[in-house]
């Protein structure tokens, strides 16, 4: 139980757990230096809270579902974990803001004694709060996360480790992956020039019938074909990219609120609202009582 008493330690900090988390543990057969729990949380309404964790531990996050923004008061570093996010959290302080829709992360949990090379990932990580994103549906990782979860026969302590360390070298990898890192997967390569135009290019006047034309579809078809590959209608893929990129310019770059909003071709703080909460689960005052939150600025 030594993981779940982390975890419930690390949420509960100043106030009574919430009922709307569930946690469940899952523990080597072998050496139990490294735990994994579940976490599940409803997130009834978006509500910004800071927690710690012990200075001699290491959580390693596997995002399932759901998204949160998340500040290190140590790095003075700010990140948005959606879906396939995987990140590290050291001892230190936290802030936190969950969107309105139910999340599922696992968590590893091990002493900090016991896991080498975390000064050489902060070094390569550049001071930001260590965090990658993977794809859910085909990488090899999330074999190792269901091996762990889904086996009735509890697993050795080295597929733990093993999936903490492809964690690490997935955070150091200096090479990313434009599309994954904003939750882009495709099985087919026809739209990869045009969803790096959309994430480079997010103030565009991106239409159905614009993106059709230069992957030399008919719009029908375009829609169609679009919609099978990524999982997204093209209007709510660019919205999503919209979304996350404007949240990352305010949360993370510190730029303006209407700044971002121009930048990324939402138009006004309307447009934007009905965009993050759709795409996102915040709305527009979620995330400016994050990133102007007291508790967050006092101690830069």
């Amino acid at each position: 139980m030594i993981g779940l008493e982390v975890i419930r330690s690390v949420f509960s900090t100043g106030r009574p757990l919430q009922q709307e988390i569930e946690l469940a543990e899952y523990l080597p057969h072998d050496v139990e230096t490294i735990s994994a729990v579940v976490s599940e949380r409803k997130n009834l309404q978006p509500k910004l809270f800071n927690f710690d964790v012990p200075k001699d531990q290491v959580l390693v996050g596997v995002r399932l579902r759901g998204n949160t923004l998340i500040h290190s008061h140590r790095w003075k570093s700010t990140q948005l974990l959606t879906a396939g996010s995987v990140y590290i959290l050291t001892g230190g302080r936290y802030s936190a803001l969950f969107a309105k829709q139910p999340s599922k992360t696992v968590f590893l949990i091990a002493n900090r004694s016991a896991v080498s090379g975390l000064e050489y990932m902060f070094r390569e990580t550049c001071g930001e709060l260590p965090c990658a994103q993977i794809d859910l549906e085909s990488d090899s990782k999330m074999r190792k996360v269901e091996a762990i979860l889904g086996s009735t026969e509890k697993q050795s302590f080295f597929k733990y480790s093993a999936l903490m360390a492809d964690i690490f070298d997935q955070i150091t990898e200096p090479h990313k992956d434009l599309l994954l890192e904003y939750g882009v997967s495709l099985t087919d390569p026809t739209f990869e020039g045009l969803c790096a135009n959309v994430i480079n290019r997010p103030d565009e006047a991106w239409t159905t019938a614009l993106a059709a034309q230069q992957c030399a579809f008919s719009v029908y078809h375009f829609s169609r074909t679009f919609r099978a590959k990524t999982g997204h209608g093209f209007h709510e893929f660019v919205g999503m990219i919209r979304a996350k990129k404007a949240v990352n310019l305010i949360c993370r770059d510190h730029v303006p609120m209407e700044s971002a909003f121009q930048m990324v071709g939402v138009g006004c703080a309307v447009s934007a609202n009905k965009t993050f909460q759709r795409e996102l689960g915040f709305s527009v005052a979620d995330v400016r009582r994050f990133s102007q939150s007291k508790e967050i600025h006092h101690v830069r």
